[in-house]
């Protein structure tokens, strides 16, 4: 279940710089996945992104929440793709 979490408590500033389009399917990301993954564009990862999808994440109101902000700060974002 810490899986997403690990992954983006790695993600340091201009790490996958090429990603313009994410997709994270059928692993529980959770709260804590979500504010670490917020964290992680807050430091700079992933500065390319243009496209992200959660899928069955159950990241909960609560999640989306803590990611929302992140995610306005990136300009070049163009879809969000929430199901489950």
């Amino acid at each position: 279940m810490l899986g997403v979490q690990r992954l983006a408590e790695g993600l340091v500033a201009g790490a996958l710089p090429a990603v313009t389009y994410l997709i994270i399917g059928g692993m529980h990301v959770g709260v804590a996945g979500a504010l670490a993954l917020a964290d992680a564009l807050d430091r700079g990862a992933l500065p390319r992104l243009k496209h992200l999808g959660l899928v069955n994440g159950t990241i909960g109101d609560v999640g989306l929440a803590a990611l929302a902000p992140a995610l306005r700060r990136r300009p070049a974002l163009e879809g969000l793709y929430l199901f489950g």
